[in-house]
């Protein structure tokens, strides 16, 4: 086969098993959401909780020039739902140079954990020796977006990302479960 079959044969069974993977049903109850499908399914979902939103989210990155910033978006929407009376929790990484254990923390996210902080969110660190990468958002303990997105407009707006929303209460309340086991500190801006 020359070269030019052999690139029309791969880009024809690429594109085949990329658009049967993106239609991929798992159960009734889950749904892949890939690249940019993430954002508006989880902030459809932030906007209509009712009881509770808990966010495990390892880096959350916001563009506070940008009204249009999709993660500025999604804290808004945090801050709207607590308003509302949901339940807002967020336990985010320490984002500590992993790579040289030391004290010192980055300021990834310090914007956005502030930001959430000034407005009533019950934000949490981690512990400075453990990083805790998950990016998990249980809604209602019925509702679980879980998958490789951080919060950061590349991740959210043109990144290859692979997520799951699921509808599922015992995989929800699991979830949570096990992850309020995270041994947290609560976040202060002034004493990181």
């Amino acid at each position: 086969m020359n070269l030019k079959k052999y690139l029309i044969l791969l880009l024809f069974v690429s594109t085949f098993f990329t658009l049967s993977f993106q239609k991929m049903s798992f159960s009734s109850d889950t749904e892949l959401k890939l690249d940019k499908e993430y954002y508006p399914s989880l902030l459809k979902d932030i906007k209509s909780a009712k009881k509770s939103i808990f966010c495990v989210i390892y880096l959350i990155k916001v563009n506070f020039k940008s009204e249009n910033d999709p993660v500025r978006i999604l804290l808004d929407a945090l801050i709207n739902a607590k308003k509302r009376g949901v339940e807002v929790t967020v336990i985010a990484d320490h984002n500590t140079t992993f790579w040289e254990k030391n004290e010192r923390l980055e300021s990834k996210s310090d914007a956005a954990l502030a930001y959430l902080k000034k407005n009533g969110i019950n934000v949490n660190l981690d512990p400075i020796d453990i990083i805790t990468h998950n990016k998990v958002v249980v809604i209602d303990e019925k509702i679980v977006h879980l998958g490789s997105s951080n919060w950061t407009y590349s991740a959210l707006s043109f990144n290859h990302e692979a997520n799951l929303r699921c509808v599922n209460v015992k995989m929800a309340q699991e979830l949570r479960k096990k992850l309020k086991q995270i041994k947290v500190k609560a976040y202060d801006a002034t004493n990181k």
